[in-house]
């Protein structure tokens, strides 16, 4: 199947309105948290969001339609011990739902989005969650298997998963389909092909940065004995790019966000020839999901730009951009050393934010 397909667009429109009505239903119930651990996953969450706010075309204000707190934590920011990483990233999510910022993973993580020049609100330690949905993309399986069973192990259980299973749910490796048996507090959504899936910033809207250094869990365990033994540090950052000044990723991601949402109010009105009235935006689309690695290096030249900016040319060992569009920045070794000891002196201004 064509990734652009009208057949594809349809399904991809309707697991976006089943995700909306899903969150909706949460929302009426308490006030959860949805953890976007993923890419792929963020550009649909957010039309889902828009779904229900635009329904009708305009906007709709209601007590009981709004867009629930999210949170971005880098599940698959590229380690190379990807079950050690996520336990990591398992341990910030504890903290934050706790709502004890003095817990160093969350610290740690507040530290990272600092060094790597894009800070993290400072109200993050003053929302009161109640309850988590945790959304995301699923092709193989083994990314989700260890976040669910890092969940186990840490002990996080009042939680609701929405899983889009790409090519549906062909793909998944027989080791991991454990994952089905957490289908009572769960929703899964078969889906041909997700459109996000594997795509740049310049369709999806967001990227993952990482500090590429390998020896940055071992000065860090050095310094800081309240981590685990067996953590793997967590080195990278999620984030939604917002700048619509910088054409070469935002120009995309907005072609990808007015084709769904035009899809949408189209299906919704039943037009059947709305592919054809769409096709603009999505031939633009294609050229863009063809033209990734342009793009790619456009936006290396602007994390470059920022990360210079922060700690100085001289400071930067090398910036690059891995085939899964991760961007990893590696520091010299001896200012990475002085950063890894600032912490020292920053972690309990995280605390009182």
């Amino acid at each position: 199947m064509d990734l652009l397909d009208k057949e594809n667009i349809e399904e991809n429109v309707k697991a976006i309105k089943n995700i909306s009505n899903i969150i909706q239903d949460k929302i009426k119930i308490g006030n959860p948290l949805v953890v976007i651990p993923g890419r792929g996953i963020h550009p649909l969450f957010k039309l889902s969001v828009d779904y229900k706010m635009y329904e009708t075309g305009v906007y709709k204000e209601s007590e009981n339609i709004r867009e629930p707190f999210s949170l971005h934590i880098p599940y698959t920011s590229g380690g190379d011990n990807s079950k050690a990483i996520r336990f990591f990233y398992t341990n910030v999510l504890d903290a934050y739902l706790g709502k004890n910022t003095k817990v160093i993973y969350l610290q740690w993580f507040r530290y990272l989005h600092e060094i790597l020049g894009f800070p993290l609100p400072s109200d993050i330690s003053l929302k009161e969650p109640k309850g988590l949905i945790f959304i995301d993309t699923v092709k193989k399986g083994k990314a989700i298997f260890e976040i669910l069973e890092s969940f186990d192990s840490i002990g996080i259980k009042n939680y609701h998963l929405i899983l889009l299973f790409d090519n549906n749910g062909q793909d998944i490796v027989n080791e991991y389909n454990k994952i089905y048996t957490y289908a009572n507090n769960a929703d899964f959504i078969q889906i041909p092909k997700v459109i996000t899936e594997d795509q740049s910033v310049a369709i999806t809207g967001t990227f993952s940065i990482v500090i590429s250094n390998t020896c940055l869990t071992e000065y860090v365990k050095q310094n800081f004995n309240e981590f685990n033994d067996e953590d793997e540090i967590g080195n990278g950052i999620l984030l939604e790019y917002n700048n619509s000044n910088f054409d070469a990723t935002s120009g995309s991601a907005s072609t990808f966000s007015i084709l769904l949402k035009d899809a949408i109010d189209m299906i919704e009105k039943g037009d059947i020839e709305f592919y054809e009235k769409l096709k603009y935006y999505i031939d633009r689309l294609r050229k863009s999901i063809d033209n990734q690695s342009y793009t790619d290096q456009v936006f290396i030249t602007k994390i470059h730009e920022t990360i210079k900016n922060k700690h100085g040319e001289k400071n930067i060992k090398d910036i690059k951009s891995t085939q899964s569009h991760i961007y990893k920045v590696e520091f010299e070794e001896e200012y990475l050393k002085k950063l890894i000891l600032s912490f020292k002196s920053k972690r309990h201004s995280y605390s009182n934010s």
